[in-house]
Formats: structure tokens, C-alpha cells, sequence
């Protein structure tokens, strides 16, 4: 019953926030999601239309934050390192979206070497490496980080790593929605023996204030934000319903922020762990 409330909520939310056209072509840019983390997963049509779904809201906000806050100066051209990028999906999907207008230079950055084989085999272009680390020769416009800042033990200290390293003005995050921040530590909280990666635990699943303010004290401020609901948020009743069960056995939705590097907070903290 559960997963017939979520389809049915996701088909309802595919309308209200007009995906199909966008998903229409993501399809043909990457028809097998079984691909798309690190360990293979079985692609139901539960599972597809809420990563499709997801996919659409992370690559339209994307673009968006891009044609809002990039100054092209005339060169039509931008730069981005997609870090944690596990496929290299979503920068096919932001030159489909950009089109003639700009052309999008994407790196992606991950510690899994075989996110990384398999992001090069399919004529893309990533390294192995920790983005604070990663030292390019020009300035990146924009930082890209899709579900992945909850994975981490210590998202301030990256974030300040990042942010203090200097090489990019921007950087484009989404991340699970919540009201009231919680640690995650699902996995770690059962009572399987199961080895669990980072890919699989979440770490800190924050509200969009606390992210605001981690984020400001670690050398980022947010700058523009929108939440992406999985489930229809205009029907009397019904919606109070969805919400509920999508809290229950999910996440309402997932939140997405653009930030900019801004030092000024961060700066005054004097204990970093360095």
C-alpha cells in the first residue's frame, strides 16, 4: 500500500513541477539507472520514477543557479567539478539543458576508484581524488554536490577545506529535506553485521536552517534555496496524508541551495581542525 501512495504521489508531483519533457530526454542520455551509484541496485518503476523525478528537480535548479549567477563576460563557457559523482549523468543532462547558450566544462571528483573508471569509460572526464585537495589552473564557477554532503563525517570541515582553498566562487548542493534535523546512522542502527559504506550511511540529515548556518560558518554563504516535495502539496487533506507517509518511510522531499564562498564568518572561528 505504501509504494502505491508513493508512485502515485510521484506521478502527481512529475505533473505539477512539468518533468516529463525533461525526463523524456534524460532518458535517452542515461537509460539504465542500475548504473547510477556505485553498487547496482534493481531499478523498479517505483524506483525509477522517483529518481527521474529527483534527477529532473537536481538538474533544472542546476541549470537554473547557473543562467542566474554565472558572469560569462562574453565567453559562453563554465566550468564545474561534480564532486562525489558516482555516474556522470548529471553534467550530460546540464549541456542538454544549457544547449547553444553555455557550454558546460565538467570535471567529476570522487574516492571510488570504480565511480571513476566507469565515468571515464563512458567519455567522461574524472579523477581520483579529495575536491579540497584537487588543484586545477583555472578558477571553477561552480561546485556541484548532489546528495552527498549527509555522507560525510565532518560536512563543516570540507566545506571549509573547500571554501579556503579558493578555486571556486560557487557551489550548487542538494540534500535530503527535513523539518527538525536528526542524525542519521540508519545503517548503522540495525542489527545487521553487514560491512555499510558511505554511500550507504547518512551522517547528519540537517533542516534547511541548520545546513544555512553550517554552511555560513564554514565559509559558504546561501544565497538562493528551493525544496523539491515528493509528493503533491496543494490537496486538502490528501496532501497531510502523503506527507506523512513519505516522513515515515522516506524523505519528504530533498532541498536544493546555491552558495557562494564567503569567508567572513569562518575566518573569526580560530579552531579549525587544520
Amino acid at each position: 500500500m505504501v509504494d502505491e501512495v508513493k508512485f502515485w504521489c510521484l506521478k502527481r508531483v512529475e505533473q505539477q513541477y512539468g518533468f516529463a519533457k525533461y525526463k523524456k530526454a534524460f532518458t535517452k542520455i542515461n537509460k539504465d539507472l542500475s548504473q547510477q551509484y556505485t553498487q547496482r541496485v534493481r531499478v523498479t518503476k517505483l524506483y525509477e520514477l522517483k529518481l527521474r523525478n529527483q534527477h529532473c528537480f537536481q538538474a533544472l535548479f542546476s541549470a537554473k543557479a547557473i543562467r542566474k549567477f554565472l558572469n560569462t563576460g562574453g565567453i559562453k563557457e563554465c566550468k564545474v567539478v561534480d564532486i562525489g559523482d558516482s555516474a556522470g549523468n548529471h553534467l550530460k543532462y546540464l549541456n542538454y539543458l544549457m544547449g547553444k547558450d553555455i557550454k558546460i566544462d565538467g570535471l567529476s571528483i570522487n574516492l571510488d576508484e570504480d565511480a571513476v573508471n566507469k565515468i571515464n569509460a563512458a567519455g567522461g572526464r574524472a579523477i581520483l581524488c579529495r575536491a579540497e585537495e584537487y588543484t586545477p589552473e583555472y578558477d571553477i564557477d561552480f561546485y556541484l554536490s548532489y546528495e552527498m554532503m549527509e555522507h560525510l563525517h565532518n560536512p563543516a570541515l570540507f566545506l571549509h577545506k573547500l571554501a579556503k582553498a579558493n578555486k571556486g566562487k560557487y557551489m550548487i548542493v542538494t540534500v535530503p529535506y527535513l523539518a527538525q534535523s536528526r542524525v542519521g546512522l540508519h545503517r548503522s542502527s540495525d542489527k545487521s553485521r553487514l560491512p555499510i559504506t558511505a554511500e550507504q550511511e547518512h551522517i547528519f540529515e540537517l533542516s534547511p536552517e541548520d545546513w544555512k548556518k553550517l554552511c555560513m560558518h564554514s565559509g559558504w554563504k546561501v544565497l538562493w534555496s528551493e525544496i523539491y516535495f515528493q509528493y503533491p502539496t496543494n490537496i486538502p487533506v490528501v496532501s497531510h496524508v502523503c506527507r506523512k507517509i513519505w516522513k515515515k518511510h522516506d524523505f519528504e522531499g530533498f532541498l536544493g541551495m546555491v552558495m557562494k564562498r564567503d569567508m567572513s564568518v569562518s575566518n573569526r572561528y580560530k579552531d579549525w581542525e587544520e
